[in-house]
């Protein structure tokens, strides 16, 4: 695993007092680049709108969401890679 997102989890644990901020945080970013990812793949501003919400309703993407796991930011990691 990652030690930044280690250390990401203990700072949203030190200064906000609940992990589950950073999991919003690194959800909302991961959301922004797969948006930006999809326009640029598809040429098309509703198919990558339609497919950022079928990402929002993928189960384990929404329990990601909740919890503050490491795998979130992983994901964001891999998708900023690829734009």
């Amino acid at each position: 695993t990652l030690p930044v997102g280690k250390y990401l989890i203990g700072l949203s644990i030190f200064y906000l007092g609940n992990p589950a901020h950073y999991a919003l945080i690194i959800g909302l970013f991961t959301l922004l680049v797969f948006y930006g990812l999809c326009r640029r793949m598809f040429n098309s501003t509703k198919v990558a709108i339609i497919l950022v919400t079928l990402l929002i309703l993928e189960p384990l993407f929404f329990t990601q969401l909740t919890k503050a796991w490491i795998d979130l930011l992983q994901l964001l990691l891999k998708k900023a890679v690829i734009v």
